[in-house]
């Protein structure tokens, strides 16, 4: 996580989710919406109201898993380019 905030992101005190991988042999097993979650944890505790991320449209596998993970979870908002802002309330 960052703290460095993108001028297109509004938020009180807006955090970045600077990068998530997940090595190739675990795609699907469930790791990465484990850090997922830990990362939105930790954001609530810090008292981030906002969620940050950059991806490249391209990143179909990122966007999809993005996408599906807030969708179920947390509040969210697509930019062009591809940013996501999810609320952490």
């Amino acid at each position: 996580m960052q703290h460095e905030s993108h001028p297109a992101v509004v938020g009180r005190n807006a955090v970045e989710l600077w990068q998530l991988y997940v090595a190739p042999a675990l795609h699907g097993s469930g790791v990465a919406s484990q850090l997922m979650s830990a990362a939105m944890d930790h954001a609530r505790t810090q008292l981030h109201d906002v969620v940050w991320l950059g991806l490249s449209e391209h990143n179909a596998r990122g966007v999809a898993f993005y996408r599906s993970t807030a969708s179920r979870r947390w509040a969210f908002t697509w930019s062009v380019p591809a940013r996501m802002r999810i609320k952490t309330s």
